[in-house]
């Protein structure tokens, strides 16, 4: 299971989709998939177990439960839970869990 240390060095590698619009969304992850078309990344924090990624009106919470994995700019052979193409760059999640919230998490 993917814990706190792996998650703050798995930002870091996230760092760089911080400004990048994304271009195309796609996997088996059960959101509004099409909302996120267009949108930038505006800041990626971890909380916890929890990796969450902030856009202007909304945050993606990604949970990597026991076996959660992730590729930057490369992929594994079978579909990913979400995949986010970027202007630059492109991020295949497996194995996780992903919601939207459209409430700030760090409002309460």
């Amino acid at each position: 299971m993917p814990e706190g240390p792996s998650l703050i060095l798995f930002r870091e590698d996230l760092l760089r989709f911080v400004g990048q619009e994304i271009v195309t969304v796609s996997g088996s992850a059960k959101i509004d998939q099409p909302r996120l078309v267009g949108k930038k990344i505006k800041a990626i924090k971890t909380w916890g177990k929890h990796m969450l990624w902030y856009f202007d009106d909304f945050t993606i919470r990604i949970h990597f439960l026991m076996f959660g994995t992730y590729y930057i700019n490369s992929e594994k052979d079978r579909i990913p839970r979400l995949t986010l193409e970027c202007e630059k760059d492109y991020l295949n999640l497996y194995a996780c869990a992903v919601k939207i919230l459209d409430e700030d998490p760090e409002a309460s």
